[in-house]
């Protein structure tokens, strides 16, 4: 099993990806949400280009983390084990600086939406968007970076 050090040292490139993409996914979703007035925009949401694209992104995030996972168990000559490791690491730090991004940009815009539209269904974009919801997707994102990420070192390691 290699180091800290080493795992980032062979994951930089997908870990570049991952920071850009999750740049790109939280401005789509402020411009998603930011024109929020009535509850019928609520429902234009899940039906916008944004969503989609933001769906797309999410396969985006799961194919750059088989491939750190891959990079991983191909330059450190290692398997699955490293190349999950790898994945979780990368995953993990993504989704803390994703987290920074959303607090600081998508956290108040939400509560100002809640609070000047009064519409309760924005109570849910508001936890979410939040503290204890970015929480939760860093521990989601770190189980799901290492599951990802054996995948990668399985394909890495057999080369």
């Amino acid at each position: 099993m290699a180091g800290i050090k080493r795992l980032l040292e062979a994951s930089k490139k997908p870990l570049l990806v991952l920071l850009v993409l999750n740049l790109v996914s939280t401005l789509l979703h402020y411009f998603n949400y930011s024109g929020l007035q009535t509850y019928e925009d609520i429902i234009t949401v899940s039906t916008s280009a944004f969503h989609y694209i933001g769906v797309l992104l999410g396969f985006g995030f799961i194919i750059v983390v088989i491939w750190a996972g891959y990079r991983a168990a191909l330059s450190l000559k290692s398997g699955m084990k490293d190349g999950g490791l790898t994945g979780s690491l990368v995953s993990l730090l993504a989704a803390a600086i994703n987290s920074l991004f959303v607090l600081l940009l998508l956290y108040p815009m939400a509560v100002q939406l809640h609070e000047s539209t009064g519409i309760t269904e924005l109570n849910s974009l508001v936890i979410g968007f939040g503290p204890v919801g970015q929480g939760i997707s860093i521990v989601a994102a770190a189980v799901l970076g290492f599951i990802f990420g054996v995948v990668g070192g399985y394909f890495g390691k057999e080369e």
